[in-house]
């Protein structure tokens, strides 16, 4: 089954075993995608079992939306310095 768009999925036997070495009990994690490519992980643990309310987990979500669009802008304005500078070269 792909999961790609699920928003709450279990963890993978291996993150539950490095969650269990570090001694946690619950995570988060949220993608950073950039022009539809994963580009990171925001990746939150703690210590004791918790939940995040609907809206939590959707502003975190947000954020890490608006974190990939200002990843692609700057990578955007690093293209275009450089084809500027290759173009004054």
């Amino acid at each position: 089954t792909d999961l790609t768009y699920a928003a709450l999925r279990a963890a993978s036997d291996a993150q539950r075993e490095t969650m269990r070495r570090m001694g946690a009990k619950a995570s988060l994690t949220l993608a950073l995608t950039v022009r539809g490519n994963l580009w990171g992980l925001i990746v939150c643990h703690h210590a004791t079992p918790c939940s995040l309310s609907f809206e939590v987990r959707t502003a975190c979500e947000h954020l890490a939306q608006i974190l990939s669009l200002q990843i692609e802008a700057k990578e955007d304005r690093a293209e275009i310095a450089h084809r500027l500078e290759l173009r004054r070269i």
